[in-house]
């Protein structure tokens, strides 16, 4: 099957989960034989592969990457038709597109060419929620009024992780039957071959310490705020001879400078270390070495790919209530819920991490993601999708 797949970025260092459950699938799908083109922007691009891609970005806003030199490519690629030899009919060049997102620029393009040209698509929106200021969500309203919403009814499928993100298919005007649950797909292979603890302490000289850990984009909506000023209030009213390390791992999406002043505010900066975007064996030491991750985020469809990883790497977790990632850890009875905003209870739902044995989560948590998360049982389940569509397709056109 000829599939394109269509993210606003495609790149290890800026695209956090999405960039890795995208490439995941786009692999599994090759390896089962179907030949998948890619179409990005090229911020922060720096692979090299022939079947991707990436147009150059003109302007980024608010992590929107407008890209206008892709259009003419599309409308060429999606309006192409190839013939067999012989009497015969029709059939595009693409058999379906797959679109990661819904707020980007590209699928606005790609979805009007879609309609027009009348390929089908499905959508895997990994969450569009309405969250931040009242002139933040005014920005998200009115773009998904004009845009998102559309994007979205217009599929043939849209995906969700869990069943917050079917409540936000819903909240956009998509039929319940047009809304597929599938969870993200996951190469588990890279957990085959951990490094040994005490490496990445050892680099950073915290021998000794516990490390409360964070793997992900330095973002609002993953409350990140939350965070600190739960760890702040911590050292303040708990006082350890060796107190906890707060560090923080991954790329500054614009919030770094107003954690910087959190941080000022309650006087902890010898406690806090920013790491910076970590990847391959590194990101392995990192969280090998975590005594608890937390991901505390104020909107999260499901379980981010950094939990499924700290978990694989032998982490307990705590999540923030009324998010996606809450109804997995419900789902799979693997690790902490604690209300959002609520400092007390993170912090003695850290305290009671370092100081308890929850090996018993953890175990938990791997033998649910071992028997239903693998890359190649998910990428069966997209695969239906696919065939689906094109079954129903190919007999409306014949």
């Amino acid at each position: 099957m000829k599939i394109l797949m269509v993210a606003p970025r495609f790149s290890p260092k800026s695209g956090g989960g999405g960039y890795v459950i995208t490439n995941n699938l786009i692999k599994a799908l090759e390896k089962r034989g179907h030949d998948v083109k890619m179409l990005t922007s090229d911020y922060e691009y720096e692979l090299d592969n022939w079947k991707v891609m990436a147009f150059n970005t003109n302007i980024t806003l608010m992590g929107f990457h407008i890209t206008t030199d892709m259009d003419q490519w599309v409308k060429g690629y999606l309006s192409q038709v190839v013939y067999p030899d012989g009497d015969g009919v029709g059939q595009n060049e693409c058999d379906v597109i797959h679109l990661q997102g819904c707020r980007t620029f590209q699928n606005i393009v790609v979805s009007h060419y879609a309609r027009k040209y009348k390929i089908p698509y499905i959508v895997d929106a990994h969450g569009f929620p309405i969250q931040g200021s009242w002139l933040h969500k005014l920005v998200l309203k009115t773009f998904d009024f004009f845009f998102a919403n559309k994007i979205v009814r217009g599929a043939k499928y849209c995906i969700a992780e869990t069943e917050v993100g079917k409540q936000e298919y819903l909240r956009a005007g998509v039929k319940e039957e047009r809304i597929k649950i599938i969870p993200c797909p996951y190469d588990l292979s890279i957990f085959d071959n951990l490094p040994q603890k005490g490496e990445f302490k050892k680099k950073h000289g915290l021998e000794g310490k516990h490390i409360v850990g964070f793997l992900g984009g330095l973002d609002r909506i993953k409350g990140l705020d939350f965070l600190v000023e739960a760890y702040g209030q911590l050292l303040k009213q708990y006082k350890y001879e060796d107190e906890p390390i707060l560090v923080l791992a991954g790329t500054d999406m614009g919030f770094k400078s107003e954690l910087d002043k959190l941080i000022d505010e309650w006087d902890i900066s010898k406690h806090v270390i920013f790491t910076g975007y970590i990847s391959g064996r590194d990101k392995l030491e990192y969280l090998v070495d975590c005594d608890v991750c937390v991901f505390p985020s104020r909107a999260e469809q499901g379980l981010p790919f950094a939990a499924l990883e700290a978990i694989m790497c032998g982490n307990s977790i705590i999540v923030a209530d009324g998010t996606g990632s809450a109804e997995d850890v419900r789902k799979m009875k693997c690790g902490v819920i604690v209300k959002f905003g609520n400092t007390k209870a993170l912090d003695d739902a850290i305290l009671m991490v370092l100081s308890d044995d929850m090996s018993y989560l953890n175990k938990r948590g791997q033998d649910y993601i071992y028997k239903n998360l693998s890359l190649e049982e998910k990428a069966r389940d997209y695969e239906r999708v696919y065939a689906d569509i094109k079954g129903e397709y190919y007999s409306i056109c014949r």
